[in-house]
């Protein structure tokens, strides 16, 4: 079974002519033009959606990205054969987070406040943790020893009532002092058909955007919180309402709203470098027989399996693992780096979910070029990963 790629245009292109080139490769268009008032992005929000209605829900995992986003293919594969997350859960994957939170500084902004970025940041905060299991390991002797591990498979992200209510915060709906977790567009995200299932069930109900200013009194605020935790607010309510001009912070807040965190990838087993006599460092644990934990894709277990950090590094993430945050490198830089960490750390290389190509300065031409390079280079790491039985498909 192939993959399929659905593409959201405005209304300016001709639809005939885009379905008669692209149904050759498995592409569907839908056109939504520019609504008065509304950000551009809306396509981006609405991309999910009219893609599960093109494809009558016949799939289990969704590539969500800008139209200026590169997927492995293969690592992805790899990456949800690992994960073994059940498709027909409401499930949001990605390691690329980023997380605004609004301070209060005389030296951010003349107003005495202003927005404060963290990104990359590999783990949604807000996801409950996972409890740990204790096993009983037979000894030699007639004692037995507890082992303590963590779960061997991935908990999907669920948000407690707590972290889905509306935001209160006016100046600044989308950045509040609390903060606000989002995944980057760039870098993309992939989503299950039991998350586009879970949002399109959802009912369109008459609540505001944003929660009451005040309340009079702590009776009525604790009401009004339970309320808001129990209300159905649809996927359209929040996207059509004006918490944010960017179309993945919207997202995100959607499905924060319906309860849906960001569930973390295992981290790549090494540290990806660009010079090939750097030394790499492992992102798992060394197993605790004494051998190292690289040969993994860092999923916890118990006793002689590899073991993720409890904090995993930036430079450990799966998505966008050699990009940052709305990264200025020319087209051909970025190219030059992913080629460098290819050559240097080829194991880790190829768990490489994502990368995000910005044209920045480049000409189209010269844009086009190393994107179908950085693509291919994308696509061979995966495809050396399957002839070495490690990380691509089989």
């Amino acid at each position: 079974m192939g993959v399929s790629t659905h593409i959201v245009v405005d209304d300016l292109v001709r639809l005939d002519a885009l379905r008669a080139a692209g149904s050759r490769h498995n592409e569907t268009f839908s056109a939504l033009p520019d609504l008065p008032g509304m950000p551009t992005s809306m396509r981006h929000v609405l991309a999910p959606l009219l893609a599960h209605t093109a494809t009558g829900g016949r799939y289990k995992w969704m590539l969500l990205g800008d139209d200026d986003t590169l997927f492995s293919l293969p690592a992805v594969r790899g990456l949800l054969r690992e994960m073994r997350l059940p498709h027909t859960e409401p499930i949001a994957i990605s390691d690329f987070l980023v997380h605004c939170r609004f301070e209060q500084s005389a030296k951010l902004d003349v107003a005495g406040g202003g927005r404060r970025y963290t990104a990359p940041a590999t783990r949604d905060t807000r996801c409950p943790a996972a409890a740990p299991s204790t096993q009983t390991a037979a000894a030699s002797s007639s004692n037995s020893t507890p082992l303590i591990t963590t779960p061997t498979t991935p908990v999907p992200c669920m948000l407690p009532p707590a972290s889905r209510r509306p935001p209160r915060f006016r100046p600044h709906p989308d950045c509040p002092p609390e903060g606000r977790t989002s995944f980057y567009g760039g870098t993309g995200v992939i989503l299950s058909l039991g998350l586009m299932q879970h949002l399109a069930r959802r009912s369109l109900h008459a609540q505001a955007a944003l929660g009451p200013d005040s309340l009079s009194s702590a009776a009525a605020a604790a009401a009004a919180e339970a309320a808001a935790a129990d209300a159905d607010t649809s996927f359209y309510a929040v996207a059509m309402s004006n918490y944010s001009p960017a179309g993945d912070v919207l997202m995100s807040e959607a499905w924060r709203r319906a309860g849906i965190g960001f569930t973390p990838p295992p981290p790549l087993p090494y540290q990806l470098a660009v010079h090939r006599t750097a030394q790499q460092q492992p992102c798992v644990a060394p197993r605790p027989d004494g051998d190292g934990g690289g040969g993994g894709g860092g999923s916890a277990g118990t006793a002689g399996r590899p073991t993720p950090p409890a904090v995993v590094p930036p430079q450990c993430r799966r998505f966008g693992s050699l990009v940052g945050f709305n990264d200025e490198a020319s087209p051909e830089a970025m190219v030059q780096r992913h080629r460098l960490a290819a050559e240097a750390a080829p194991e880790a290389f190829r768990g490489v979910v994502s990368a995000h190509l910005r044209q920045r300065r480049a000409n189209t031409t010269a844009f086009l070029a190393a994107m179908r390079e950085l693509g291919a280079l994308l696509a061979a790491g995966g495809a050396a990963a399957a002839a070495g039985g490690a990380g691509g498909p089989r």
